[in-house]
């Protein structure tokens, strides 16, 4: 459990990352930014030691959620506002939501099963997937 903390309280922390983004920015954008602010935050070195005791017990990716419940309806209404979207009427909030969280955790998966020579910084890994989500369609 104290393995999976962090990430499992990753959700509120992007949420309150995301509300302190500038308003003008697109509600992808603001989230891809929110997204890898969080992860940046961690220091290289915690990640490494993190990745290394994950690795002893590989089991306990498929019991990572990067995303609570409670968390994912708060994203989904910030989302919804920068849209100026109702996401009862409106599923792009909460598709943009869901598939930002998906590419962030496939690019964790992926990271933290990287044994390659060429092992890059996590946050370099969770930016170029969430940015393959980035669309117009996002905006409003």
């Amino acid at each position: 459990e104290l393995l999976l903390a962090a990430v499992q309280h990753g959700g509120a922390a992007i949420a309150s990352l995301l509300e302190r983004r500038p308003r003008t920015e697109p509600p992808d954008a603001a989230l891809a930014a929110a997204i890898v602010s969080r992860v940046e935050s961690f220091d290289d070195a915690d990640l490494e030691s993190w990745r290394a005791a994950i690795l002893t017990a590989p089991h306990l990716l498929d019991r990572v959620s990067l995303i609570a419940a409670a968390d994912r309806e708060r994203l989904v209404a910030l989302v919804a506002a920068r849209m100026g979207a109702d996401p009862a009427e409106d599923s792009r909030p909460g598709l943009l939501v869901q598939l930002s969280f998906a590419a962030a955790d496939f690019a964790f998966g992926q990271w933290v099963r990287d044994r390659g020579p060429r092992h890059r910084p996590l946050a370099a890994d969770v930016t170029d997937a969430v940015a393959v989500v980035a669309h117009p369609r996002w905006r409003g």
